[in-house]
């Protein structure tokens, strides 16, 4: 049996709407990259790997801001997910 605890959290407005904008951000992040692999798999028979999606990641961030103000290790673990999926 696994126990767990939840913490509650209670974020200032501030918090709250960052928050609200990062998770919308890696909403779009997921769907574009199960987007690319579906893409790549039914076009051109390829898969695409984490890696080739995290090298894509590094462009994106280096050249928008809006992919600069999420926390990089939150877009990796999205990535990570597709994955596994």
């Amino acid at each position: 049996m696994k126990l767990t605890f939840r913490y509650p959290i209670y974020p200032t407005q501030t918090q709250e709407q960052t928050l609200l904008a990062w998770f919308d951000h890696l909403c779009a992040l997921q769907n574009s990259a199960r987007n690319n692999r579906k893409f790549a798999h039914e076009e051109e028979g390829r898969f695409v790997s984490q890696g080739e999606q995290e090298k894509l990641l590094k462009v994106a961030r280096e050249k928008y801001a809006d992919f600069r103000a999420v926390p990089q290790d939150f877009q990796a673990s999205v990535l990570k997910r597709v994955d596994k999926a």
